[in-house]
């Protein structure tokens, strides 16, 4: 959307979801454009309360988290300083900035 280009890195986006398809945990990317990217659709539906607790459910879902911790980020363009500690904070405090929400 507008303006996201200010706290998302469009080019860490795009290798990641290549990391995340080579893994078989993400869809195909296929280009980027101006303000965008296109990349395959995996249909899919939001899960009933029955089925999150379904024991082979969660198993599938354990089983993708566990992937996705084993996967090397090493080739993504992040900032050294920012390497071996948690983001959310600190975009969480850049999206306060833009909105200008005092903290």
């Amino acid at each position: 959307g507008k303006n996201t280009e200010h706290f998302i890195n469009r080019q860490n986006e795009i290798e990641t979801m290549k990391l995340l398809k080579e893994q078989e945990l993400g869809q195909q990317f296929y280009c980027k454009f101006q303000n965008g990217i296109c990349y395959e659709y995996l249909p899919g539906r939001i899960l009933t309360l029955d089925e999150i607790y379904d024991e082979n459910i969660i198993k599938l879902f354990a089983e993708s988290i566990a992937k996705i911790h084993m996967i090397k980020f090493n080739g993504l363009k992040t900032e050294k300083d920012l390497v071996k500690k948690p983001l959310l904070f600190k975009i969480i405090e850049e999206l306060m900035n833009m909105l200008n929400i005092e903290h």
